[in-house]
């Protein structure tokens, strides 16, 4: 369920987001049957799983992997193919970088095509240029 389309509502607000990882917390309590006495971090690092927002951001790095290997449908490629450097020089990070406009509104911040860039500049070189996602 937090998964579903996790990528498209990935900046929330912050009272937004909080509410997701009371609701995530809750469901880890009913799942293992623990009390209110643990605290949900020891629970969901017992299970292995990340909270709500390591997940979203691991997410969207996928998807912007699968981006830019050509791995997603048109429409998505075509938000990232003017935004690739094409600089004929061999920089430190030229292969993985995009050069993203920088939006001039708050909503446009929030937009997949600029946070989805600004989440790929921050990748080390060697992640960035992989060759599968594993």
């Amino acid at each position: 369920m937090f998964d579903y389309c996790d990528v498209v509502w990935s900046s929330l607000n912050d009272g937004l987001a909080t509410c997701l990882q009371k609701l995530q917390n809750r469901a880890v309590r009913i799942i293992t049957h623990s009390s209110y006495e643990i605290r949900s971090v020891a629970i969901l690092e017992r299970l292995g799983w990340d909270n709500i927002a390591i997940r979203r951001f691991k997410h969207k790095l996928i998807l912007m992997y699968k981006v830019l290997n050509e791995n997603t449908p048109k429409y998505l490629q075509e938000q990232f193919n003017n935004l690739k450097t094409s600089i004929p020089y061999n920089l430190r990070n030229a292969d993985i970088d995009l050069a993203f406009l920088k939006p001039n509104s708050e909503y446009l911040k929030k937009s997949f095509g600029y946070n989805g860039a600004t989440a790929w500049s921050t990748l080390p070189k060697y992640i960035g240029n992989s060759t599968n996602l594993t």
